[in-house]
């Protein structure tokens, strides 16, 4: 048995980390993850949501470590943010 670090992302979808997840808990190979996604919103701070006693600037550090080894692009700028500027947008599920 094992355990493995999740990282979850989605178009249109805040990133989700689940930390510690277990992997061939049973002798079969397999392993479960429950996640939940929140919907990017204009008007709110877009933050990834994460499982653990961790540091937030931790999480979103690795979060973009991890995220630039394998190439993936960060998502679109949203609509509707008059006044907000620039916004530092969640990971996209698409690559670069």
């Amino acid at each position: 048995m094992g355990v493995v670090t999740v990282i979850t992302v989605a178009d249109g979808f805040n990133e989700f980390i689940k930390f510690n997840v277990p992997v061939n808990e049973n002798g079969d190979g397999k392993g479960t993850a429950l996640i939940t996604l929140r919907r990017i919103r204009p008007d709110v701070r877009n933050e990834p949501s994460f499982d653990a006693a961790f540091h937030r600037f931790t999480v979103f550090g690795m979060l973009d470590y991890y995220s630039n080894q394998i190439g993936l692009a960060k998502q679109e700028q949203i609509k509707g943010a008059d006044g907000f500027g620039e916004v530092d947008m969640p990971w996209s599920s698409k690559l670069k």
